[in-house]
């Protein structure tokens, strides 16, 4: 996502308007470090973590961990060795991390919760749209319930047929408000736009926050479109109820 924060700051510096995050935002949500103090000082709960120049150095978490590049989205460097048990494992992750993307490793507390993503709209007025759950029912490690890269992107891939997600997902009054509510405060922590979408770990009740979508796919396949099509909404409203959150929120229209 550096490469569209770069496109965005051209956009916006030639003066014109856009939907959805702007690049300030957009930088914020990319850099999974600064994203996840950004949401502990406005009370979001979020995985303790650490972040790795080296493959070297104290470790002050507790296994499972997952090891994720720094600065990546889409679940780039995200694969079923990503979560780690032992100091061994960890550290040759770290050490592939800082390699092959030319970054800091960034070392978080594995949630093994309930997967939820939380689609949302909106700007003054933020509408929850229903939420979804990956189901990981058919795969019997925990420790490998994690939407990979391979789980997102690769239709031949059996982790990407074998996680369907359920929406709306099962939750109670209370599981909805609560997952709501925090999903809210970050979408207004981050300063999102008009849409966004937050990945949930759901565990003992605390909605974890893992990821923010500040640019959520808006495909016909994708997540964001899913939970639109819940309410009864046609793909072409939706792409119009985008438009008009951004129309007025720069005063064009009322």
């Amino acid at each position: 996502n550096l490469g569209a924060v770069q496109v965005i700051r051209v956009v916006e510096k030639m003066g014109f308007r856009h939907t959805g995050a702007s690049a300030d935002s957009v930088e914020l949500c990319t850099n999974k470090p600064r994203c996840k103090e950004t949401l502990k000082i406005y009370g979001v709960p979020t995985p303790h973590y650490q972040v790795f120049e080296r493959a070297e150095g104290e470790f002050q978490l507790e296994f499972p961990v997952i090891v994720k590049p720094s600065v990546e989205d889409a679940s780039m460097g995200i694969d079923l060795a990503s979560v780690v048990g032992n100091r061994e494992d960890l550290f040759r992750r770290i050490e592939y991390i800082i390699e092959v993307y030319q970054q800091p490793a960034m070392v978080e507390q594995f949630i093994a919760g309930r997967e939820l993503a939380v689609a949302m709209w909106g700007n003054e007025v933020v509408e929850i749209l229903p939420i979804a759950e990956d189901d990981f029912s058919a795969i019997p490690d925990p420790l490998q319930h994690v939407l990979t890269y391979e789980s997102k992107w690769k239709p031949e891939s059996p982790y990407f047929q074998n996680i369907p997600s359920r929406i709306p997902a099962s939750l109670t009054p209370k599981e909805e408000q609560t997952v709501s509510k925090i999903a809210e405060a970050s979408f207004r922590a981050v300063d999102l736009r008009d849409l966004g979408r937050v990945d949930i770990r759901f565990d003992n009740g605390i909605p974890y926050v893992i990821d923010i979508n500040e640019l959520p796919d808006l495909s016909p396949d994708a997540g964001f479109w899913n939970s639109v099509r819940v309410t009864g909404l046609t793909y072409p409203q939706m792409v119009e109820r985008v438009l008009i959150h951004g129309l007025r929120r720069e005063g064009w229209i009322n």
